[in-house]
């Protein structure tokens, strides 16, 4: 990934794991309500089938890998992840859940090789803004789908008020912006949204109301405006 992430990101990843934070997110963040909403957008729009081959590029500790395998269990995922720390908790927890078909492959998308013309799908979620190249990496996402396979870009919201003090990790990138690298890079019939609408800060199940109405709020257009913002693009 970019070198200044290639620099900062493993240290705060080892602080991280140092006190306890890692494992602290791995307990609360798993089947909540941004981790279903998250889930319902990569379903509602990939369109996994049984026997597709998926790309997770920039898995972190697997939180929604867990999720695709969880609910797509004959579909098979490659996780990419920088770091050790979060590459290691990833295998930890799909061994612990029986997930088989998910491998984790510690790497840096900017250099490493992905297979061409493999998956059915690919998505990354909250990693492309801290990648300067972001043209090479959209490439290499078009070349390694299969014809006809969509990828989905998702980043923090630069049209999200509340992202505009909260988000303190990196510049929020425009989403719209990726779409134009998506379509330069050959991406075809692109569609914009956004979800998590509800605040991350409170956690709610999975099949909690505040699921059911996060879902609901971010199908409509007011998902414009939630923290996430997101990009699909077909081959």
């Amino acid at each position: 990934m970019a070198k200044g992430r290639s620099v900062h990101w493993p240290t705060a990843v080892r602080t991280q794991l140092e006190h306890g934070t890692l494992d602290e997110m791995v307990s609360t963040e798993l089947f909540d309500h941004t981790w279903i909403s998250a889930i319902h957008q990569l379903e509602r729009h990939l369109c996994l089938r049984p026997g597709d081959t998926v790309l997770d590029a920039g898995c972190g500790w697997g939180r929604l890998l867990l999720g695709v395998k969880h609910y797509h269990p004959d579909v098979s995922v490659d996780g990419y992840e920088l770091t050790t720390e979060y590459a290691n908790k990833a295998r930890e927890l799909v061994e612990r859940f029986g997930m088989h078909d998910a491998e984790i492959v510690q790497a840096d998308l900017t250099e490493t090789d992905l297979p061409s013309d493999h998956y059915n799908a690919i998505y990354s979620s909250r990693v492309l803004h801290y990648i300067s190249d972001k043209d090479l990496v959209i490439r290499k996402f078009h070349a390694a789908l299969k014809r006809g396979g969509r990828a989905m870009v998702m980043l923090p919201n630069r049209d999200c008020p509340l992202q505009w003090f909260a988000y303190k990790h990196a510049p929020l990138y425009p989403i719209r912006s990726v779409g134009r690298i998506m379509e330069a890079a050959g991406f075809k019939n692109l569609r914009y949204g956004g979800y998590r609408v509800l605040p991350s800060s409170r956690r709610y199940p999975q099949d909690s109301l505040a699921a059911r109405i996060e879902i609901a709020l971010s199908d409509t257009p007011i998902g414009r405006f939630a923290g996430l913002a997101y990009v699909v693009g077909q081959k």
